[in-house]
C-alpha cells in the first residue's frame, strides 16, 4: 500500500486540486495507491469544487479527508505515509512547517511551486517503479536530522544575529 498525503489549508494556492489530480493519475496505474488530505478549506465553494472533483474520480473509496487536527492527533497520521505532495503557490511561504514535519516522518516530499500535476506523477512513479521509497523516506528523515533540530536551528540563528549585531556600519 502506497499512502500520498497532504495536510495544511485547503486553498487555490495550496493547489489542493493538484494534489487529487496527481493521485487520480497514479491510481490509474496503481491500485495499491491511496490519498489522504487533512486540512480545512478557505471556502465552502473550495470544499464543494475538491468533492466534485473526488466524487468525478470514482475512487472515493481511496481518498479520505479528514479536518485540521491538532499537532498530537496528526502524528498518527503521518505514521503509514509514503509521500508528502505540496504544490502550493502561497505567495508568503517557503520551506513551510508542514513540509519540515512530514520530512521528519519519513515522507518523501514531492513539491514545486509551478503546480503540474504530471510532473508530481512522474517523480513519484519513478521512485515507485525503481524501488526507492525507503531510500528516499530514509534520506527525507535524515535531511531535517542534519538540518533542522532545535540545536542545528538555534545555532543558527545565533550566527545570524551575531554577525548583524558586529557588523559596524559606515556612511
Amino acid at each position: 500500500k502506497i499512502n500520498l498525503m497532504y495536510f495544511g489549508r485547503l486553498s487555490k494556492t495550496k493547489n489542493t486540486d493538484i494534489v487529487i489530480n496527481t493521485f487520480i493519475l497514479l491510481a490509474k496505474e496503481y491500485n495499491n495507491v491511496y490519498l489522504e488530505i487533512i486540512g480545512n478549506s478557505e471556502s465552502q465553494f473550495y470544499t464543494d469544487y475538491i468533492k466534485n472533483k473526488i466524487k468525478e474520480s470514482n475512487l472515493e473509496s481511496r481518498i479520505n479527508i479528514l479536518p485540521a487536527c491538532n499537532h498530537k492527533e496528526l502524528k498518527k497520521h503521518l505514521v503509514d505515509k509514503s509521500f508528502y505532495i505540496f504544490p502550493s503557490k502561497e505567495p508568503r511561504e517557503g520551506h513551510s512547517n508542514a513540509l519540515t514535519e512530514a520530512m521528519a516522518w519519513g515522507l518523501i516530499p514531492i513539491t514545486t511551486s509551478q503546480g503540474f500535476n504530471r510532473c508530481f506523477v512522474n517523480k513519484i512513479k519513478y521512485i515507485i517503479d525503481n524501488d526507492l521509497i525507503e531510500q528516499f523516506s530514509y534520506n527525507s528523515y535524515n535531511r531535517v536530522l542534519s538540518n533542522y533540530t532545535d540545536e542545528i536551528v538555534l545555532e543558527k540563528l545565533k550566527e545570524e544575529y551575531d554577525f548583524l549585531f558586529n557588523v559596524k556600519f559606515t556612511s
